[in-house]
């Protein structure tokens, strides 16, 4: 176990917001060099738009500086972020064109009750391959942004804090030298913690029948195959993760040095 932080220190890996899903530290894995990830310096989680004034207090308590929103242009217009005063927010738009394009498959295909086209295992996987290649430029100055904060906390979201999310913790977490096994673990975590909207599968349960529930219920999980079709895209298109961290992240020797140095402890 490593170091506890002060804003972390019963080493709290999930953190029970009212309207804040899947909020996590990701503290406490082993690294490289026998080294551990730090508590309370990197948060993933869902969409901040609805936090509560005990959630504020919460959010404001683990002193995060930086705030880095991965969700569509649509989705952030829809709903903003609710921050306290003086946290840096930096919005890098993902999946504007296929977000938008599965919605209506989705809509289309609950409406029509033809389900037969629509694979959401298939349109998950391709979702992650499409973050792995479409979108270096965002993870780019996602990894530089964590970089710049230099140790300081720093948290990035989606809608459901899963998937594009889930892509920007397995890089860094890459960087910082955790096992593949252990980072797809922490991955799944999101299956027990993502907020499964109830009341909109039941709602499809009652007019549209159990496949559409079933189509909904995939859809908001992870599963190991995603992540993993992202990493393998990244072998594929780039011969490996060291060479996709130089030619597209854009990161130095001294670089991931410096990434360790902040974010690793010195104890096994």
């Amino acid at each position: 176990m490593s170091n506890p932080s002060p804003q972390n220190p019963d080493f709290q890996r999930v953190f029970p917001f009212r309207r804040v899903a899947n909020f996590r530290d990701l503290g406490g894995y082993a690294g490289a060099e026998g080294r551990r990830v730090k508590w309370g310096c990197l948060f993933r989680s869902g969409h901040l738009a609805d936090m509560t004034a005990r959630d504020m207090q919460r959010f404001k308590a683990l002193d995060i500086g930086t705030v880095i929103d991965l969700r569509s242009t649509l989705e952030r217009d829809k709903d903003p972020d609710r921050l306290p005063d003086g946290v840096r927010l930096i919005s890098l738009p993902m999946l504007d064109v296929a977000n938008e394009a599965m919605s209506k498959e989705v809509h289309a295909a609950v409406e029509t009750r033809n389900f037969k086209a629509f694979d959401p295992c298939e349109k998950m996987r391709r979702m992650y391959q499409l973050l792995a290649t479409e979108h270096t430029s965002q993870y780019r100055q996602f990894v530089q942004a964590v970089l710049a904060a230099e140790g300081k906390p720093v948290l990035w979201h989606c809608t459901a804090g899963k998937d594009r999310t889930g892509v920007g913790a397995a890089i860094i977490l890459r960087l910082l030298g955790v096992a593949d096994e252990i980072i797809i673990n922490d991955y799944l975590l999101s299956r027990k913690y993502v907020d499964q909207l109830r009341r909109l599968k039941l709602f499809l349960r009652i007019t549209r029948g159990k496949k559409a529930v079933e189509i909904v219920n995939t859809l908001l999980l992870v599963d190991r195959s995603w992540i993993q079709a992202a990493f393998e895209t990244i072998d594929k298109q780039w011969g490996s993760f060291d060479q996709y961290v130089s030619e597209v992240l854009d990161l130095t020797a001294g670089d991931i040095a410096q990434l360790r140095g902040t974010l690793l402890d010195g104890r096994v």
